[in-house]
């Protein structure tokens, strides 16, 4: 909508002062209309001195087209250039072709997201990421998890400092309360945490 309307900036600091937090996005496939919005956002913020909120960036992988038609009707804009992509690999004669063009949109997706880190990563801005899923179609749902995966490791490469990953299998009556990172890993227990590091660069 910031691209047509050219205010979402505004609403997004009209929201904040009504005590939202943080935003969540729609799902981005045009990196140049989010890297808008940003500088607009972030430019207002400086002008008021006001802090920023955190956006969570969300992105969707699809590799369908009736998947696309439905992002395109719930109001996302995608651009003419990335939907020939996808569908270029969903309608190639090739077998597994959904899978091909899933594994495109995921291309799109992290390439989106390096332009926006690269254009407004400085801005001032916290980001975060969201990925969804948008169909009941197995390869979508498969793909998000790929797609966090790359994305996850892009964001934290933009940091440019060494960077760590830790997960914890949550017991379910711990899903219903709030909890720190202590008390998580105390939760789960020592023999059903699992950690995986690796260093971050750029």
């Amino acid at each position: 909508r910031h691209l047509t309307k050219g205010t979402e900036h505004l609403v997004l600091l009209r929201k904040a002062g009504y005590g939202a937090k943080w935003f969540i996005s729609q799902a981005v496939y045009d990196a140049e209309a989010t890297i808008k919005l940003l500088h607009d956002y972030a430019g207002e913020c400086r002008r008021r001195g006001c802090r920023p909120v955190k956006i969570l960036l969300t992105f969707a992988p699809v590799g369908r087209p009736k998947t696309l038609q439905f992002v395109k009707w719930l109001g996302v804009h995608v651009p003419s250039a990335v939907e020939e992509r996808i569908l270029a690999k969903a309608n190639a004669t090739e077998s597994k072709t959904k899978e091909a063009a899933v594994l495109e949109s995921i291309d799109v997706c992290c390439e989106a997201l390096q332009r926006i880190l690269q254009m407004a990563g400085g801005c001032g801005v916290p980001l975060g990421l969201s990925v969804e899923s948008l169909s009941g179609f197995r390869e979508e749902i498969d793909g998000c998890f790929e797609l966090f995966r790359r994305l996850q490791a892009t964001m934290l490469d933009s940091v440019c400092s060494p960077w760590a990953v830790r997960w914890y299998r949550v017991p379910v009556h711990s899903m219903a309360r709030s909890h720190s990172e202590e008390q998580l890993a105390a939760d789960a227990g020592p023999e059903m945490a699992e950690e995986e590091q690796a260093a971050g660069s750029i």
